[in-house]
């Protein structure tokens, strides 16, 4: 079993910056673990360096429950005995088995490629190339079916292909071993032999007399796999997979692929015969067969869709919250320490990274990190502990298996707290070379230690107060003022005074400098994702809705967790007439961070626009004071008080508003909106507020949220003449809210007047200059994985 040569990234060389490494985990006195290939059912495979003779391989740690049963070392050894028997090219060498602490493993040849279904995820397989894979692949069958050993558990992650160029088969003789016994395939402990996707019927019936022909159905299985995009068989449990192949003929891949020569789909479809008599008797006339059909190597054939949905086996990892061992204070440097590892590591493709959110519940010293781990899902967890020590912080950090509890990788940093981030993406490039074969470009640190403390405490109160974004933004303003030509600093005070330019309506020279900054931050560094959304935003803020989506799109590309972005492409859905497009995306954005408080305000009002007021009421009451402001969430609810037309709602509100902590001045616009919602009348405070509070601003979307409000109390109150006159207003801000000219309860009246059909029709047009590029972004989403 193998993988990609890992590439040790050699880090940036640190100012002030010492480290030092502990080792990692030797079995038996003489296997060193170097790195984390993959796990699977039978157990995990690790590279490793052989000391005594000095050479790498891979080696593999059997489940515990797998290793557990009864006389199961012993046919081991027999079956490993059979594989070593096995010197084929094609064929990944088989070495030994050992035990070391109760743990046992088996060593095997170590080739430098990545698995099949890594590479046929990257980019699909032509006709010819698949032809070639299974000459290779029937080869290596053909040689070990001869010497007396069935593989019993192809698939494309058994399947190597090497950066040479050869085809290698490998976890030979595991899946036989359990098999051996006829009560080893079900055991108690749950294991059964084989993957669900690839197995034969023989195996599903839990036969004990398998012979090759159960390997050559596994490997028709991964071709119709790999050439349609599609399993061949599809079902929600175990049981439904295998009873389909049981009850029902093999599948037809031409019906997928049409243009399918009769040659290949012949092959496919005789390897995968419920009958295994029907099949091709052995693999060495499987090869003469296909071989009879080489001159296909030469066909171009063309067919759909280009990449494949199977990715192989990702890495799952989760990088807990780091510890702060000393003053409570420190606790934005460790959160910016952990942000800054899951964001290094969120950027290679092989990594599945587990959201903040989902990691937030686990920021306790007292944590078990193994079950941490196997509560997030995970196969790897990165921990740690930062420490004050005089003006220096000490790090450690550590890098542990979830199933064995085998320590990969651990080191210790000290220095000035200015190297955070330096330590960040050492440690990351550093845990992304011993898990996946990527390199990771190193970012540029901050130099100025200053501009360092200001931009991790502005990023911290950024990430978890929406609406006071006033102290961020002046935190980050300062830190630009010492490290003028870092990009990330540049972009993090962009996007905060995007944000505070929509909230408070500032004037149009904060748009140009948060503009200014975005654009001169991508000119140095042009994959900064924030920047890219502060550039969405400052589009909007001009009404430029294409240009919005276009930068939005490629804020997403660049960093698939900015929840920033996801979260401003949900809402933008919600209000462009597909709320519920922009609900899926909030919700996979709030599983990412939850912090973003509005993001279930904006959920919130989706939910209230479709009618669903048990949902939208349960995340504002989610919406607690230390959560979120408390203006805006009471401003929500008297504006939902009146879309419901519930004086006794109202009432009770308005009980509750006693005993909220509001300013004056926002307890009496909260008060005014609620007192409407009771009476259905305007009162003197409403009044002000549609005569003065809501008129003068000059910001086109706080202008359109003004215009909406007046109209819903005009129409609360009855008013529906005045209400019409808002509809110019709408107009002139160049209004996208189609979901809420539709749906909103309130403009029933007003839906048929001249003034709502001819505002639709153009927020209609308006909003579509969005939707077409999420609408883009989703097709090629698609394409990528059909």
């Amino acid at each position: 079993m193998t993988a990609g040569e890992k590439t040790i990234v050699d880090p940036p060389s640190p100012v002030e910056l010492t480290s030092s490494a502990h080792g990692a985990t030797v079995l038996a006195s003489r296997y060193e673990l170097i790195g984390l290939l993959g796990s699977g059912g039978m157990g995990t495979v690790y590279r490793a360096r052989d000391r005594e003779l000095e050479e790498v391989v891979a080696l593999k740690v059997l489940k515990k429950e797998i290793a557990q049963i009864p006389g199961m070392l012993e046919r081991f050894r027999r079956e490993v005995k059979l594989a070593r028997k096995v010197t084929h090219t094609n064929v990944a060498r088989t070495f030994d088995i050992g035990e070391a602490d109760g743990d046992r493993f088996l060593t095997m040849e170590y080739v430098e490629g990545e698995p099949l279904s890594v590479q046929a995820a990257r980019e699909r397989p032509t006709i010819p190339r698949l032809v070639t894979i299974a000459r290779a692949i029937l080869s290596g069958l053909a040689a070990s079916h001869e010497a007396g050993v069935v593989h019993g558990d192809l698939k494309p992650e058994n399947v190597i292909c090497a950066k040479t160029g050869r085809i290698v088969i490998t976890d030979f003789g595991i899946a036989r071993a359990l098999a051996v016994d006829p009560d080893a395939a079900h055991t108690a402990t749950g294991v059964v032999v084989g993957t669900p996707m690839y197995m034969s019927p023989e195996q599903v019936e839990g036969l004990d007399d398998l012979d090759g022909r159960t390997d050559l159905y596994s490997l028709g299985a991964m071709l119709y796999r790999l050439l349609t995009a599609t399993p061949p068989w599809s079902g929600t449990s175990f049981v439904a997979i295998a009873a389909a192949r049981l009850l029902r003929e093999p599948p037809d891949p031409r019906a997928l692929v049409p243009n399918l020569p009769d040659d290949v789909r012949h092959f496919i479809l005789r390897c995968m015969a419920r009958d295994r008599a029907e099949r091709w008797p052995n693999a060495r006339e499987a090869l003469e067969a296909l071989g009879g059909a080489h001159d296909m190597l030469k066909l171009q054939v063309e067919h759909a869709p280009e990449t494949i949905s199977e990715n192989g086996a990702p890495k799952n990892v989760a990088v807990l919250p780091v510890i702060v061992q000393g003053p409570a204070d420190d606790a934005y440097l460790a959160a910016g320490l952990t942000d800054d590892l899951i964001d290094v590591l969120s950027a290679v493709p092989t990594l599945r990274v587990r959201p903040r959110s989902a990691v937030a519940g686990f920021a306790r010293d007292d944590r078990d990190p193994r079950e941490a781990g196997r509560a997030l899902g995970v196969d790897v967890v990165v921990e740690g502990s930062l420490r004050r020590i005089g003006d220096a912080v000490r790090i450690t950090l550590r890098l542990l298996t979830v199933e064995d509890g085998f320590q990969l990788w651990a080191k210790r940093f000290d220095g000035g707290p200015s190297k955070l981030l330096e330590i960040g993406d050492v440690a990351g490039t550093e845990i992304a070379a011993v898990l996946a074969s990527q390199k990771v470009a190193a970012r540029e640190p901050p130099t100025d230690a200053t501009a360092l403390d200001l931009y991790l405490r502005g990023r911290f109160i950024f990430r978890r107060a929406y609406f006071d974004v006033a102290q961020a933004v002046a935190l980050f303003r300062t830190a630009h003022e010492h490290a003028p030509r870092d990009g990330r600093i540049a972009s993090a005070l962009a996007l905060a005074l995007m944000r505070q330019y929509h909230l408070e309506a500032l004037p149009p020279s904060v748009l140009e400098r948060a503009r200014t900054l975005a654009q001169e931050a991508l000119i140095r560094e042009p994959k900064l994702s924030d920047a890219h959304v502060a550039l969405g935003l400052a589009h909007l803020a001009e009404n430029e809705l294409r240009a919005t989506g276009v930068s939005l799109k490629r804020a997403l590309e660049l960093d698939s967790a900015s929840s920033e972005a996801r979260m401003w492409i949900g809402s933008l859905l919600v209000e462009c007439g597909r709320p519920d497009d922009g609900i899926a995306q909030l919700r996979v954005a709030r599983g990412s961070d939850d912090a973003y408080v509005s993001i279930d305000v904006t959920m919130a009002r989706a939910y209230a626009l479709l009618g669903d007021w048990e949902t939208c009421d349960s995340l504002l009451d989610a919406l607690t004071i230390d959560r979120a402001d408390p203006v805006y969430m009471w401003l929500h609810r008297g504006r939902y008080a009146m879309w419901r037309n519930d004086p006794a709602l109202a009432t009770a509100l308005l009980e509750r508003l006693q005993h909220i902590p509001l300013a004056e001045m926002p307890r009496l616009r909260v008060r005014a909106l609620l007192e409407v919602a009771r009476d259905r009348a305007i009162g003197p405070s409403a009044r002000e507020i549609i005569e003065s509070d809501f008129r003068n601003v000059q910001v086109p979307r706080r202008r359109a949220f003004n215009a909406q409000l007046r109209m819903e109390i005009h129409c609360t109150a009855g008013m529906h003449e005045a209400a019409r006159a808002d509809y110019r207003v709408l107009e002139d801000a160049a209004f996208i809210d189609l979901t809420w000219l539709d749906r909103s309860p309130l403009l029933v009246p007003l839906r048929a007047s001249p003034e709502h059909e001819a505002l639709r029709r153009t927020t209609a047009a308006r909003a579509a200059r969005f939707t077409d590029v999420y609408d883009e972004m989703v097709t090629g989403v698609r394409s990528k994985s059909a």
